[in-house]
């Protein structure tokens, strides 16, 4: 009657576990998608792992041991994460590299938009339109996996990671303008 497909599960080298394995991605510079921890995990390890992830504001959300366990059966001491097909970089060291090149900054600030397909919809529009920078907020947004690269056809690779409120704030104040659509 209906065909069934199967579910596209995210690539296996994006998905990482183990506290200690965390702690290097992170330490080591990767951009990490999102991380799950157990509920009520606690330890020595674990603590010194929070300490890192809350010292570079990397947010991580605490789930029951059943979705882990969906993730991996692989032994993940109560932490599993996604290391991010793209690399989110500070707005505030890419400005200086677009005003050397003598190009005035077109910057695109997203909120709420939380469907993958209008995401590569927009980064393509993006693209088409010059936009040097895409600012997405660090939560509430669609999540930039494989499937929303590949809907943007991989255009636009500068995307800015940021509290968008605190970024326009910041930005304001050194002469960028902003315009907003409600």
């Amino acid at each position: 009657m209906f065909e069934e497909y199967p579910r596209e599960k995210k690539e296996q080298n994006q998905l990482i576990f183990g506290i200690r394995a965390i702690m290097e991605a992170v330490l080591a510079g990767k951009d990490l998608e999102s991380i799950f921890v157990q509920k009520g995990l606690n330890g020595d390890l674990w603590a010194e792992c929070r300490v890192i992830l809350t010292d570079r504001e990397i947010n991580f959300q605490y789930v029951p041991i059943e979705k882990l366990n969906r993730l991996t059966l692989k032994n993940h001491q109560g932490v599993v994460g996604y290391i991010s097909p793209i690399e989110f970089q500070k707005i505030e060291l890419l400005l200086p590299e677009i005003y050397e090149k003598g190009e005035i900054p077109l910057l695109l600030i997203l909120d709420r938009i939380t469907d993958v397909r209008n995401f590569g919809a927009i980064v393509r529009t993006a693209a088409c339109a010059g936009v040097h920078a895409i600012i997405i907020p660090s939560r509430g947004s669609a999540q930039i996996n494989p499937d929303a690269i590949k809907m943007a056809l991989q255009q636009v690779k500068r995307f800015m990671l940021a509290d968008d409120a605190a970024a326009c704030r910041h930005h304001h104040t050194i002469g960028v303008l902003f315009g907003n659509t409600q």
